[in-house]
């Protein structure tokens, strides 16, 4: 049985720290840069990040859409969402966390709106990814002709990050889903943000050199580093189709996950 105060630790954790490799990403990028305002840029959000870390508390005042992934086989999923709500209530109340969610039409606030999502596995994992609104505004859709084929994915994708400019507060790390059906290519977007940045393949490192040379920078006032990593996650999609969707992140990559057997290793 998941315990209550174990996904506490959990959200707890993806708010006031950074997974290790985006920390590494965005110092790579501070040293990489030589202007002063994009230098300035990102030691402010590294001091910010240090600061999170000493206090304990959110690094961004925008605490997110609480995203939750379940891996595993054979969970109750009923008792895993109760235990979730639970500890994002307490979680609310005790890091603190700005309450965000609204009813979509009366923009009444509704207390937790959390989202799980299951997918089967082998190993018993929970991940959880709070998802800024300022990112979540820009990402997009599309179906794409069949033949787009690569020059016609790398150029959806370029063309949201241009229009998304500093609106998502680069520099930013790219979600990519590609494939299945349009709902499932936007869930296989948001899964991509989990993965590491740093095992990139071909074509993730050609779109985050593009992105790079948009000159956006670091947020938006220019700069060589306006992507930091692009992840890329594919299902099968009909022969007729090409669904894409682009889960642009922020700077703030947030995320932490638990590996539950024996014991609880944190990922």
């Amino acid at each position: 049985m998941i315990q209550g105060d174990t996904i506490f630790q959990l959200i707890r954790r993806a708010h006031t720290r950074l997974p290790e490799d985006v920390l590494a990403g965005i110092k790579a990028a501070h040293k990489k840069e030589t202007e002063k305002t994009p230098q300035l840029q990102l030691k402010n959000i590294l001091d910010n990040v240090k600061i999170a870390g000493e206090k304990g508390i959110p690094m961004c005042q925008d605490t997110g859409v609480p995203v939750f992934f379940a891996f595993g086989k054979e969970l109750n999923l009923e008792e895993i969402r109760k235990t979730i709500e639970g500890a994002y209530s307490r979680a609310e109340a005790e890091i603190p966390l700005r309450p965000n969610m609204v009813d979509p039409i009366t923009r009444d606030q509704i207390s937790n709106g959390v989202k799980v999502y299951y997918e089967p596995a082998y190993s018993t994992e929970i991940h959880y990814l709070p998802k800024g609104a300022g990112s979540e505004n820009v990402s997009r859709s599309r179906i794409l002709l069949p033949h787009a084929g690569e020059e016609g994915i790398v150029g959806f994708v370029i063309e949201t990050v241009r229009r998304a400019a500093g609106n998502p507060c680069p520099p930013i790390i790219l979600g990519i889903g590609i494939g299945g059906t349009m709902d499932s290519s936007a869930y296989l977007a948001k899964k991509a943000l989990l993965k590491r940045i740093d095992r990139s393949s071909p074509l993730e490192e050609r779109i985050t050199k593009e992105a790079n040379d948009l000159g956006i920078g670091p947020m938006g006032l220019g700069g060589k580093t306006t992507c930091i990593g692009t992840n890329i996650e594919t299902a099968p999609c009909h022969t007729a189709s090409l669904p894409i969707t682009v889960n642009v992140q922020c700077w703030a990559n947030r995320h932490a996950g638990i590996r539950i057997g024996e014991n609880v290793e944190y990922l």
